[in-house]
This record gives C-alpha cells, structure tokens and sequence, in this order.
C-alpha cells in the first residue's frame, strides 16, 4: 500500500489541493481496493462511490486520509488532479497568440483564405460573420448536395452558394430555409472555429488562428449519399479552392482532417503525388491533420 503524496506536498499548492471540497471542507480521493469497504466508510465517516471492481472515490475529512493506509482493503491512494480546457490554451500553447499580437507580427489572416475541406460549416455560427452580421465564408460546395442550385463551374455534382447568396440567407429570420447547409456531423465547423474562428460567440474568448481570414468551405461527399467519402471527393474539393483562389488573387491554406490509412504509406500512390503537385502550385499551403489511427498499422 503506498500514498502518491508526501506529507508535506497535501498542504502546499493549489493543483495538491484539487481533492478538497471547499463547501463542506471534506477531501476527495482516489483509491485502488479489493473486498468491500463499508467497514472502512463507517469507522471513518466516509462515503465511498464505486466506479469499477478495483477503483473508487472515497470523500472524507482530512485526517482521516492517512488512517485509509491502515486498511488492508485499499491497495493504493492518488490525489485528484485539476482538469482544464485543452483547446482554450492551444492558440497560446502553439505560440499564435505571439504572432496575432500587436507588438510582434501583428497577423491576424486578413487578405487569405481559410479552406476547410471537411463535413461542412455551419454557415450561421457568429465567429464566420463579420461585425456586420455579413459572412465571412466566400464559398460553399456541397459536393453532396443533389439540388438547391447549381454546381461549380468545371464540376458535374454538388450545389455552390457564393457569399451574396449567404448574405441574402442570413438577412431571413430562417436562414436554413433559404439555403439548407447543416453541418449535422459538426467536425467542420469546429475544425473551421479552430483555424479562422473570430471569437464573437465568446466576446473574444475562443479564437482561432486566423480571425480575420475569408473562408472557404467544402462539404466533401457524393450527390444524395451520407456515407464514408472517397479520395477522389477531396481531389476535386482540392482543385476547387486553389481555383477560387487564383481568381481572386488570394494565398490560401487548405485544410485537410479526413484522411485515411490505406495506400502505400510512400507518398507515390496517384492521390499523394496529386497533393504534392498542388501545394506547389499558387500561393497554396496545405495542412493535414495527423489523425486518430495511432495503432491502426
């Protein structure tokens, strides 16, 4: 049986201190057990919530977190630990914030396009408009969209809205009504709040790295189909924003967070050599995502 904490470090520091329960002064802790611990619950003035056969949180007064190592029922005691927004600090922890900043860089995205090739934008949400209420976003295809209005000039499928047509939207008390893009995965959206996001939803709280940038998104799919989408949907949506860039004299830096863990892993199949040759062409960054296949070999 062992305590993860020392005497001394109990009473010193705010993150040793996350156990303690400041409205009824009792602390929580964490500990491993086998056998049954009413007995040690009674003697103690505790109250034990069981989470698995092996693991509970045990609430109690602070003297008597010692007494719980005289019990051969608890194999090993932790102290809890504070949790915080990850992504509230990503902006400042990948050292953005230093470039947005006024007295440095002083880069905001303004004069680029964001592109977000993913499952759609919420085209309504306050961090892609303007102070004004008017969009951000200069485009929209729904490759996925079977009607509604009319495909991209060079594409056969999908419908495009272009930022007027947003605009006209937005105006209405029912927006969706007039163009019906929902992003019901919300993948997009969030990706998109994460990489041009403005804050306004927060007052400023939850910013992206580029607030200022334009954006363009594209809703990756086949007409009248909701299932897994194919390389061949991102090689056109890849192709579209570099298009819409060029035509309005625009860098652009595309994002990619689908992905996929077939192919030959040596970046000579058709579909990676086809991204390589696009990033170099125009003034075009593209990021992938690392993705979420840590173990899937």
């Amino acid at each position: 049986m062992s305590l993860s904490y020392t005497d001394d470090a109990l009473y010193d520091g705010t993150e040793l201190r996350a156990g303690f329960n400041e409205a009824d002064g009792t602390w929580e802790v964490i500990v491993k057990y086998s056998g049954d611990l009413s007995r040690l619950t009674a003697d103690l003035g505790a109250r034990a919530e069981i989470l698995t056969e092996s693991l509970a949180i045990i609430t109690l007064d602070e003297g008597g977190i010692h007494a719980l190592n005289r019990y051969s029922e608890i194999e090993y005691i932790e102290m809890p630990k504070n949790l915080s927004f990850t992504l509230q600090n990503a902006v400042g922890r990948s050292c953005i914030s230093v470039v947005q900043s006024e007295l440095s860089f002083n880069l905001t995205g303004s004069g680029v396009i964001v592109a977000v090739i993913d499952s759609g934008i919420d085209y309504t949400h306050p961090d892609f408009r303007n102070a004004d209420g008017t969009s951000r976003i200069l485009y929209i295809w729904d490759q996925s969209a079977a009607s509604g209005g009319e495909a991209p000039n060079g594409f056969n499928h999908g419908v495009e809205y272009g930022n007027d047509a947003l605009n006209a939207a937005l105006k209405e008390i029912q927006p969706f009504s007039v163009i019906p893009e929902l992003d019901t995965i919300g993948h997009g959206t969030t990706v998109a709040g994460v990489a041009a996001g403005n804050g306004r939803a927060s007052r400023g709280t939850n910013m992206g790295a580029a607030p200022e940038a334009s954006i363009i998104a594209v809703r990756l799919g086949r007409t009248g189909e909701r299932s897994f989408v194919r390389d061949t949907e991102l090689m056109r949506a890849v192709k579209y924003c570099i298009e819409k860039a060029m035509s309005l004299n625009m860098p652009i830096s595309i994002n990619i967070s689908y992905g996929t863990n077939n192919g030959s892993h040596d970046g000579k199949s058709l579909f990676e050599t086809y991204v390589d040759e696009m990033a170099r062409k125009w003034k075009t960054n593209i990021i992938v995502a690392a993705g979420n296949e840590a173990a899937g070999l």
